[in-house]
């Protein structure tokens, strides 16, 4: 199996990096493609939209911060369809940078190689 990793970011607001996840996740799930979406932003509307979508009122047993903390996201995993999870933000997420400040750049950059 190969896995692929597509990253929408930048630092700009309204430049669409929401839509064209949650597109993405939604047409390669519809597609047969298994399809995580994670969503970091605490204003947590790709998960808003994902949810309203699949009507998914689904909670992980481990919100994304803790699961972030813990270095173990996968109670953070909530499945939509067979083909479509999610790990949800939400508001915790905010206090995340106080928390990244204190581990070294390099292991920063891999935390959700996990």
């Amino acid at each position: 199996m190969t896995c692929k990793t597509l990253l929408h970011f930048n630092f700009k607001g309204g430049v669409g990096k929401t839509t064209l996840s949650v597109m993405n996740t939604y047409l390669l799930g519809e597609l047969g493609h298994k399809v995580l979406l994670i969503d970091l932003d605490p204003q947590a509307n790709a998960t808003e939209i994902m949810r309203t979508t699949y009507n998914s009122k689904t909670e992980p047993n481990v919100d994304l911060f803790n699961g972030l903390l813990k270095l173990d996201l996968t109670h953070s995993i909530i499945e939509l369809t067979d083909n479509v999870s999610m790990i949800p933000a939400d508001w915790s997420l905010s206090l995340w940078p106080g928390k990244v400040e204190k581990i070294r750049n390099h292991d920063r950059m891999l935390i959700l190689k996990l």
